[in-house]
């Protein structure tokens, strides 16, 4: 017997150090945990279902009753079925099924094991195990975040959080963050283990994206069942999913896994898209009413005003190709509508900015030094523009947050523009470096073996070159 409501299977981070709880601790003790601690996809699996318990205690419908549970800065007593939270009950075993008889091996409920990955065990023949604690978490992420792969003719389909976006705003500790991500209003649904049907909003925090069932085997799980799951509704949102508007339809945000996340950010904050998430529109429309000032508490008042943004990347072969997670300030701009228009048009610019930059480097500065690579060129490249990008990402932030205005962030993408120049010539335009790109099969038609280099000039032309793109 294993129960999710009283054995400690989730790692948490709480000011005494790092713990494990129950998930009736996890609610309980919400106020005096600061976060729970694991791979970004199961913390996000972890809140979606802790949601769902508050969802279903509280039932809160108005920013009134909100107000009252967040002056209250933490959860009362959880009330809950112990024999619906068993991991493997003979009946009704927690967020599983009954019945199915197709078995896989027990890792493919973890993404980034699935497959035909045992390749990369000592003994293929060994198949790996999950503990209970394992098994509980990936079980649950699974359901959330499953990508689909071909299974004997059938096609299962991913996820409700497959391919998009999560966002969470986020607290000082685990009870605000959990009331901020909790929505009032009459939403029709309920969770996994009080369901009768499908029908809306909060059926999808635990969706049931796999008919699977844990098989118990000495202490630890080798084993699983596994089918296609539930067919998720059409034409209801998500609580947790980012949502934009595309030629006039509405659509799940995805990444473009080629990008830092942050580059992404921009269909956040367009006008078009001013819903995206259900949370973060409930969250300024409270910071926006003087009412709800006015009742409380200072702790909501002076919050941090941040979210995060969590996602899975996906290769066209169904294989996790790494995880995302980053958080963002909430820009002012939300809540000052004299702001808004000037600002949502202002991160696009600059976005457009650095784009035009990064080409420079990539094309315009590489046809100067007559670099011609049939192999190898975009991995060496790349990583200079990496770094490029990777310089941007805090100014970009800092303008967020009002301590840069548009033009400084502009005037830091050309700094960083020559830097990265600066740094190509010093690594390639010397006699030492010159002779290593010979050898790796590079040419640099302009030079000639053994020559010396002076990259002053070179490196004063491209700062020209780049004071003349600023000013046209």
């Amino acid at each position: 017997m294993y129960n999710l409501l009283e054995e400690k299977w989730i790692t948490v981070q709480t000011q005494r150090g790092v713990n494990k709880v129950s998930l009736v601790e996890l609610i309980e003790d919400a106020h005096e945990i600061l976060d729970v601690i694991d791979n970004p996809i199961v913390r996000v699996s972890i809140l979606r279902v802790a949601l769902s318990i508050l969802y279903e205690q509280y039932q809160i419908r108005t920013s009134k009753q909100w107000i009252s549970l967040w002056n209250k800065s933490r959860f009362d007593r959880t009330l809950l079925d112990k024999k619906k939270f068993e991991l493997f009950d003979d009946k009704k075993p927690f967020y599983q099924s009954v019945g199915v008889v197709e078995q896989k091996n027990a890792f493919t409920i973890q993404p980034h094991l699935g497959g035909n990955n045992v390749i990369f065990f000592n003994d293929p023949q060994k198949l790996r195990s999950l503990t209970y604690e394992e098994s509980a978490k990936w079980l649950i992420t699974h359901q959330m975040w499953a990508v689909c792969m071909p299974s004997k003719g059938k096609y299962l389909k991913n996820s409700i959080l497959t391919g998009g976006v999560v966002l969470i705003l986020e607290g000082s500790n685990l009870f605000e963050t959990l009331m901020l991500n909790m929505l009032c209003g009459d939403h029709v649904g309920n969770p996994i283990w009080s369901r009768k049907e499908n029908s809306g909003l909060l059926d999808l925090l635990t969706w049931r994206s796999r008919s699977m069932r844990l098989i118990s085997d000495n202490g630890v799980v080798r084993k699983i069942d596994y089918a296609d799951g539930d067919e998720i509704p059409e034409g209801i949102d998500d609580s947790m999913l980012v949502y934009v508007m595309r030629k006039g339809e509405k659509q799940k945000l995805t990444l473009n896994h080629e990008k830092q996340l942050w580059r992404n950010c921009e269909a956040l904050f367009a006008a078009e898209n001013k819903d995206c998430s259900l949370a973060l529109k409930q969250f300024i429309n409270l910071l926006n009413m003087d009412s709800v000032l006015e009742v409380t508490n200072e702790r909501f008042k002076t919050l941090e005003k941040r979210f995060s943004i969590t996602a899975m990347i996906i290769t066209n072969t169904a294989k996790v190709q790494h995880y995302v997670y980053q958080t963002f300030p909430i820009p002012e701009m939300f809540f000052d509508p004299s702001k808004s228009e000037s600002k949502r048009g202002e991160i696009g610019a600059m976005l457009r900015k650095a784009n035009e930059l990064s080409r420079i480097i990539r094309f315009n500065f590489l046809k100067q030094m007559n670099i011609k690579a049939k192999r190898g060129k975009r991995i060496v490249i790349d990583g200079y523009l990496m770094e490029y990008w990777n310089m941007l990402e805090v100014p970009f932030m800092n303008y967020l947050s009002d301590k840069l205005n548009m033009e400084q962030f502009i005037e830091l993408c050309f700094r960083t523009t020559n830097k990265v120049v600066n740094k190509i010539v010093s690594d390639y335009w010397s006699e030492d470096a010159f002779k290593f790109v010979k050898l790796c099969g590079f040419g640099i038609s302009a030079l000639k073996e053994g020559e010396k280099v002076d990259g002053t000039k070179s490196r004063n032309d491209i700062s020209k070159q780049a004071e003349e793109f600023k000013e046209g």
